[in-house]
């Protein structure tokens, strides 16, 4: 006799027999949350369990059962964890920061449905429910969704399932809008004097004493991301062999797409590193202030998204406003003081002019000095 019983929110299969005169009784999960895959399983065991395949009572692995054709090509056989398993191996074509986005995306979903469902029995409506947990702002589901939509593809292609059940799931409207992430030269002075602001209170209540805690690096780094328009990993690794304040030429390494592009600086961003460098000696720009430390190693990202975010708040700017609205600001930045479109472009290193050209709608301010200066 079996039975399906609820433990969380996964289903356990209960088998239950009279075995010699004794009353016996196992249970074990199923790994998935669907009752209508929980009873497929059930029925599928009770029928191998009566026929003599399987003794669900001598040491059964319900993780090795299902598993156990996926030598073979059949969909049938091969589950959802070890599709995407089979899919990361073979993206020999990414960046490993790529892969591991992929990989946390595909995992955390298969944990959701079931890591030991068969990939042909994975539903549109196991993906939505998927993309609705956590309480995930739009714009994360749609970068779900777009990670989800390659492994499925890919899959189809493999011939481990007939059709995408990814395919026909519409992004989510994003109501934030480009705008919103945006801020100006003005905003920039604001944050850099609230973060001085906080640092003093804190000192004032003798909570910093070491130069470790004043976190000295807020200006300068924050300055370079929104002057230089600079990715997060690229001003973390900077170092100043690749910083000319001479020539106000900085070379980028490692950029997106692993190229090596030398931007120019301009003269505010300059006179900041300049101030910078003369306490800060070493390789890195922008090492780790941690103490104990016996190398120079980059400072951690979450650190310097914690911080920037907490300051964000306190200056009672848009909670849209993220580390990387910093690069989105240096366009708008430049484009509002005439610098001319495939300039900016080159500066940014942007894929084509027409990702820049998404920035122009957005300088406003800049439209109506121009209509005051013509009188209209």
């Amino acid at each position: 006799m079996a039975s399906l019983r609820k433990r969380g929110d996964r289903y356990e299969a209960v088998f239950r027999r009279t075995h010699n005169g004794r009353k016996q009784e196992v249970h074990f999960s199923l790994r998935t949350s669907s009752k209508t895959i929980a009873s497929k399983h059930l029925r599928k065991l009770e029928v191998e369990q009566d026929q003599g395949i399987v003794n669900v009572f001598d040491n059964f692995n319900f993780r090795t059962w299902v598993e156990s054709g996926q030598g073979t090509q059949s969909s049938e056989q091969v589950t959802l964890l070890g599709a995407i398993d089979r899919f990361l191996e073979a993206r020999d074509d990414i960046r490993e920061k790529t892969r591991a986005g992929y990989r946390d995306i595909l995992t955390n979903m298969s944990n959701h449905i079931s890591p030991t469902m068969p990939i042909s029995m994975v539903t549109q409506t196991d993906i939505r429910d998927y993309l609705k947990t956590g309480n995930r702002k739009p714009v994360s589901q749609n970068t779900y969704l777009r990670h989800i939509c390659v492994f499925f593809r890919w899959v189809e292609q493999q011939g481990l399932v007939s059709t995408d059940p990814s395919a026909g799931i519409q992004k989510k409207p994003v109501t934030e809008t480009l705008a919103d992430k945006i801020i100006s030269e003005v905003e920039l002075y604001l944050l850099l004097q609230t973060h001085e602001g906080y640092i003093a209170t804190q000192e004032a209540a003798g909570l910093i004493n070491r130069d470790s805690q004043r976190q000295l690096w807020f200006r300068p780094l924050i300055m370079t991301y929104f002057y230089a328009g600079l990715r997060l990993s690229e001003g973390l690794n900077l170092k100043w062999r690749n910083v000319d304040l001479n020539s106000r030429l900085m070379s980028v390494p490692n950029a997106k797409g692993g190229k090596t592009i030398v931007v120019a600086m301009q003269q505010k961003l300059v006179d900041e590193l300049k101030r910078w460098k003369s306490f800060k000696t070493g390789e890195l720009v922008f090492p780790s202030v941690r103490d104990g430390l016996t190398k120079e190693i980059p400072m951690v990202a979450g650190t310097v998204q914690k911080c920037f975010k907490r300051t964000v708040r306190a200056a009672g700017l848009s909670d849209s406003i993220h580390i990387h609205s910093l690069r989105h600001s240096c366009v708008t930045h430049l484009l509002s003081k005439g610098v001319d479109i495939l300039t900016v472009n080159q500066t940014l290193r942007h894929s084509s002019l027409d990702v820049t050209r998404g920035y122009q709608h957005l300088t406003p301010h800049d439209t109506l000095a121009k209509f005051d200066k013509l009188g209209l």
